[in-house]
């Protein structure tokens, strides 16, 4: 069965801080520069590089390379899109029922945490995203900027370039993201190396029941919507509501004959969305039947030629990939541990949503620490199959650094006193140099005549 965890508490080293640079200026600039630079460094914050992942002889796309400080890392952590067009941190614009706005980086928090560890981290932009950055350059080129196929490319092409940042005899592993959780293993049993895969937000059933079973949802909302307004008499209010009901339910049609032909032809006229989706549909509807599935994590053991390391990670809150959806998927991975074929760990998460938030408690636009914990828990221990509960095998991780402070406010209050103190000190010297260079005063020796009055 599905492990279920509630609330794991464990000191959460200050992260959330972007390690992007400035260029740096003359003076005063440059000596802040070299102290924020140092701080960093005291306090295990990840400074990351900027790099040019090449990913076919054409295409190379922008994306970060956290690298710990010391030793060559043994473990190098390739991260991988879901659906959608994001940017390496994978960054969200998120709204909440009570109006509050996030905008979580979910791949920045993870490599910002895994670097304390010793572990190297990649994280590059989509190739949707690169496209839309440089249109005219992605048009130029032919590109396809939504077939799977690509995007399952670029990322074989990610773990080839980390593979080369990493010691030699170390160890890569995936964390994919919603629909990059479908074609991870795909990844997998393609290049040697890899031995860890981390499934987040993952599903497990074919993409057909997933969107049928999400538009539904939608159709029993507008309903409601419409149900209300009209037993309100809000007649303006209602019929918009209605409109964009038979919107839904004009889309739910046309993915569901879509899936129909697909499944019947292998291929279709009609799309759910733009028709220049149409190949990543196919693509995707392909990849996530329960024989591909299996086929992909076999094929991965195979390359590898050990068992790979799965752990499945999904939130009970988690309203695109709903539990029932997810069981599916963690029934295989138990069933091919119980036949030699895989080491898994799965986890369903209780109250954390899709993005791997806190659901109805967003305090903050940041992954819940305790999936940070579990990924780095996960990661950490090089075990054999059937060892998971008793490691023994040696760790590829550093010991992690201890920050010196608890909080972002108290990092920010350190630095503000240490400003006023270099303030402080700027003044001190300035008082003297001004003292220093004032011009000697010259002096006339005063005569009786000085303190005579008029003469009369």
């Amino acid at each position: 069965m599905p492990h279920f965890f509630w609330h794991r508490q464990h000191g959460s080293p200050f992260r959330n801080s972007s390690a992007r640079r400035t260029h740096p200026t003359p003076g005063i600039a440059a000596m802040l520069r070299s102290i924020v630079f140092l701080l960093a460094l005291s306090l295990g914050l990840a400074l990351e590089t900027k790099v040019d992942v090449p990913v076919s002889d054409t295409l190379s796309l922008p994306g970060y390379l956290t690298l710990p400080s010391g030793a060559t890392p043994l473990l190098g952590v390739v991260l991988i899109h879901g659906a959608g067009t994001f940017d390496a941190d994978l960054t969200m614009d998120l709204q909440f029922a009570n109006g509050s706005v996030a905008h979580p980086m979910f791949f920045r928090d993870i490599a910002n945490y895994l670097e304390k560890s010793g572990v190297a981290v990649l994280r590059y932009t989509k190739r949707s995203q690169w496209c839309l950055d440089n249109w005219e350059t992605c048009q130029s080129k032919q590109m396809t900027i939504s077939s799977l196929t690509d995007f399952e490319n670029d990322a074989v092409g990610a773990v080839k370039f980390l593979q080369q940042k990493i010691d030699p005899q170390g160890q890569i592993a995936l964390l994919a993201y919603d629909q990059g959780a479908d074609f991870a293993p795909r990844v997998a049993s393609r290049v040697v190396g890899v031995r860890n895969l981390i499934l987040v937000g993952g599903m497990g059933t074919p993409v057909r029941k997933l969107v049928e079973t999400q538009l539904s949802s939608m159709v029993a909302e507008e309903t409601a919507q419409v149900d209300y307004y009209t037993a309100q008499g809000l007649t303006e209010e209602a019929e918009m509501a209605t409109r964009s009901l038979e919107h839904v339910k004009g889309t739910l049609a046309n993915c569901s004959k879509m899936f129909a032909d697909i499944e019947v032809a292998g291929s279709s006229s009609q799309s759910c969305q733009a028709p220049e989706m149409q190949q990543e549909w196919l693509t995707w509807a392909q990849a996530t039947t329960d024989k591909a599935r299996y086929e992909a994590l076999l094929s991965a053991t195979r390359k590898q030629q050990k068992a790979l390391r799965v752990l499945a990670l999904n939130g009970a809150s988690d309203w695109s990939v709903p539990t029932a959806l997810v069981a599916p998927l963690h029934e295989l991975l138990l069933r091919m541990q119980a036949a030699g074929q895989l080491a898994v760990e799965t986890i369903v998460a209780d109250l954390l949503d899709h993005n791997m938030m806190i659901s109805d408690a967003h305090e903050g636009p940041s992954i819940a620490p305790q999936v940070l914990d579990f990924i780095e828990d996960f990661l950490c221990i090089d075990v054999a199959l059937g060892d998971i509960t008793n490691p023994t095998h040696r760790s590829l991780c550093t010991a992690p650094k201890t920050p010196l402070f608890d909080s972002g406010l108290e990092v920010a209050a350190f630095i503000m006193a240490l400003l006023g103190i270099l303030i402080s000190i700027s003044a001190v010297a300035l008082t003297l140099v001004v003292c220093f260079r004032r011009p000697k005063a010259t002096f006339t020796p005063l005569t009786a005549q000085d303190f005579s009055g008029p003469a009369e």
